[in-house]
């Protein structure tokens, strides 16, 4: 795992501060993930227009599998303030036949291709309605997405590998309807900032159904959406990236 994660999880937990904890919970699951979307990267000539040199992930490098990996979620919540990481991984390789050429490899070269994207994000909110059964919270949120592709000449030797870590702060809106045993909500954010290595639009959101038969057991299912329009450059060269991250989540946990 990038050496970088662990400090992001421990900016996070910073953020806590001083006081209590009333309200803590605690899932691991399983994410249902699926890549799509375009990539285009500039040969070592600089010689490409990146706007029409793009690959789809999909129909062009193979790599739109619906894959199944570990989910992981916290929340701690102290009066109007929540704090929420979560954190998923994606890693779908595949085959397919170049439309336009992607850095030094030419159109129409047969690949194969290896995509894959950790992503952390934190959040931290704070709730403007106090009330028992509906919540409404506004903050910020940082996230964490490590992006690795790697395209290769299927009976050749040519090779391209693109590698980019983004550390994207956001404003985010949550809202919750707490209706006991059952509760629906969600959160939205979204950015748009240059990086220096990368810059452009992010776009973070997620709804989710909760239920808690139990007074400590709890169950949580939903739906994750994740997207990035980055132009930026990687080991000196331009590339371009309009990538979508969607896909449903379940897990189960305990509140203490």
């Amino acid at each position: 795992m990038n050496s970088k994660i662990p400090t992001f999880l421990a900016l996070c937990a910073l953020s806590l501060g001083a006081g209590c904890m009333p309200a803590a919970r605690v899932y691991v699951g399983a994410a249902f993930t699926r890549a799509k979307g375009d990539v285009a990267l500039q040969n070592t000539a600089g010689t490409l227009n990146l706007d029409a040199s793009q690959n789809d992930l999909e129909d062009d490098l193979g790599v739109d599998d619906t894959k199944t990996t570990p989910y992981a979620r916290a929340e701690l919540e102290w009066g109007p303030q929540r704090l929420r990481l979560s954190g998923f991984h994606h890693d779908s390789s595949g085959t397919g036949t170049l439309v336009a050429d992607y850095g030094d490899i030419v159109s129409g070269t047969n690949v194969a291709s290896d995509f894959e994207l950790w992503n952390f994000t934190g959040a931290w909110t704070w709730d403007f309605l106090p009330t028992d059964m509906f919540r409404l919270g506004l903050g910020a949120q940082l996230g964490f997405s490590s992006v690795d592709l790697t395209v290769r000449q299927i009976g050749g030797s040519a090779f391209e590998r693109v590698r980019t870590d983004n550390y994207v702060p956001m404003p985010v809106l949550d809202a919750e309807v707490d209706l006991g045993i059952v509760a629906v909500g969600g959160s939205i954010g979204g950015f748009e900032v240059d990086l220096g290595d990368a810059d452009g639009r992010y776009w973070d959101g997620e709804l989710f159904v909760r239920a808690s038969p139990g007074s400590t057991l709890e169950f949580i299912g939903g739906y994750r959406y994740l997207s990035f329009d980055n132009e930026g450059q990687a080991d000196n060269r331009d590339f371009n990236a309009e990538v979508e991250i969607t896909g449903w989540f379940i897990g189960g946990g305990i509140k203490f």
